[in-house]
Parts: structure tokens; sequence; C-alpha cells
């Protein structure tokens, strides 16, 4: 901008308006960097986790804001985790089937609730001392994952989360048409890009189904890796 003798007037800067839309845009920037750094809880609280008996009336947990669980917990039979399963008609259901007579659900060595298993891996990674090889979701359309220990697989910043297991007799490529068939076909899987032969079958007619990942520098620093 210029005056009327022709030399430029740099008043403008000074007002308010451009001073206050600044700050805006610098507060907006920071809260967006803010969201990006700090991970985000997809499942802390009382988090439904599978189904037992009905497909309508899911059981519930207790959920840390780490999102994850080791051991023993309570199931519940409502949204709030303030009905206890064993106390409100599921004693005899344990019973009947032998499994769960407490009324708790064994989360194994660990457990991670999560949206997806990249942030599952992440969430396992972090809790858990040992190496973690792989995550599984436990129940489709849940947001629990299993943590499996052992020795990694793949290259040392590949991540990956097995979806199933299928029968099919041909080679890698042939299987992993088939896996990405079978995870279309099912819903709620993320796109198979690996499939690896299941050793104990030396006919190779039994293959996993994989999706695997890249994590960065950051990532392994963030886990301790």
């Amino acid at each position: 901008m210029f005056n009327f003798e022709g030399r430029q007037n740099l008043d403008w800067l000074a007002l308010p308006y451009p001073t206050i839309a600044s700050r805006v845009i610098m507060l907006l920037i920071l809260s967006a960097l803010l969201a990006l750094a700090a991970p985000a809880a997809h499942a802390a609280g009382c988090t439904a986790f599978d189904f037992w008996t009905k497909p309508s009336e899911p059981f519930y947990v207790k959920v840390p804001a780490n999102n994850f669980l080791s051991g023993k917990h309570t199931m519940y039979i409502d949204d709030q985790c303030d009905k206890p399963a064993i106390d409100h008609g599921y004693k005899d259901v344990f019973a009947k089937f032998g499994v769960h007579p407490d009324g708790k659900e064994t989360f194994s060595r660990g457990s991670a609730f999560a949206k997806n298993g990249r942030k599952a891996m992440e969430i396992c990674e972090t809790q858990m001392d040992q190496t973690v090889a792989e995550v599984r979701r436990l129940s489709r359309g849940f947001p629990w994952f299993y943590c499996k220990l052992g020795e990694r697989k793949g290259p040392e910043r590949q991540r990956r989360q097995i979806l199933f297991g299928f029968s099919f007799k041909g080679n890698a490529k042939g299987a992993l048409k088939e896996c990405r068939r079978i995870a279309k076909r099912w819903n709620g899987y993320p796109r198979p890009n690996l499939v690896e032969p299941d050793p104990p079958h030396p006919a190779k007619d039994h293959w996993f189904c994989y999706h695997v990942w890249k994590v960065n520098k950051r990532y392994l620093k963030r886990v301790g890796a």
C-alpha cells in the first residue's frame, strides 16, 4: 500500500484485524500439531469387546486411558459398566459352556483396544517390554486386538496385522488374490497385501493373510523399539 506522498505505508500492519487473524491462524496450526502429536484414545472407558450370547447384546469391559488390558477383567452387560455379567443371569451360561465361570475375561498377556491394527500395534509396543510379532483382531466389529509376542518377521521397520488363515492350492500370487477376495466378502478388514504359507502344512495348501505397513524413526523412538 502507498500513501499520497508515494511512500509505502506500513501502518496497516499495526491494525488489530490482521493481528487477530494471525493469532487465530497460529492457534489453529498449533492445535493441529498437538492433535497429531498426541495419540488419540479410541476405546478408553466402558467398551464393547465381544459377543458371547446374543448378537444384539455385547459384553463390555472397563478400558483404561492407555487402551491396554492384561489379565482378568470383569465383564459387564451395559455400556456404563455398572452391571457385572455374572450378577445378571449369565452365571449359568458361563458354567454350561465351561468358560468365564467367574464372569471375567482373560486378556492374556496383553490386548490393545484401538480403531485399527496400526494403532493397536503402537499400543502393544508401547505397553509391553517383549517384542510384539504382530497383532490380531479377536472379534470383528470390535476394537479388541491381541498382542502376539515372539520374533518379528520381515524388515526391521515392518509391522503386521494377521487377518486370517485360509486354504488354497497354488502359488503366492494366487493366494493373495484369494485372500483379498475373502477379506472383501467379510468386510471390516484392511486391504491384504501379504500372504505366507503355514509351515505345518508342507503341501502349501494353507496360508496366512496379512496387512503389513512400514513405520518411521519417530515411531520407533516413541514405542522404544
